[in-house]
């Protein structure tokens, strides 16, 4: 998929789809990376988004969970100010 880094991308929009891929193959225990160019933001967000909608987690503590597992994650806020059409 291709995600600009930029406010006004709509990740919403490839979602549902990765999120579901992801967690097929992690039900399968299988291995799985997320990364984007600089591993800070895109992937940083879809890792939030996995476990805001597989593991309950409130958005504040998925993101100090990533940013414990990898200290240079720093979402682009704009991702999250998207509605779900």
């Amino acid at each position: 998929m291709k995600l600009e880094d930029t406010a006004t991308e709509n990740l919403l929009q490839y979602l549902e789809e990765t999120l579901s891929y992801i967690h097929e193959k992690i039900s399968k225990n299988e291995r799985m990376l997320v990364h984007c160019y600089a591993g800070r933001s895109r992937s940083a967000s879809i890792v939030i988004s996995y476990l805001i909608k597989y593991h309950a987690m409130k958005v504040e503590e998925a993101l100090q969970f990533v940013k414990n597992k990898r200290p240079a994650a720093d979402p682009n806020r704009g991702f999250f100010s998207h509605k779900i059409s």
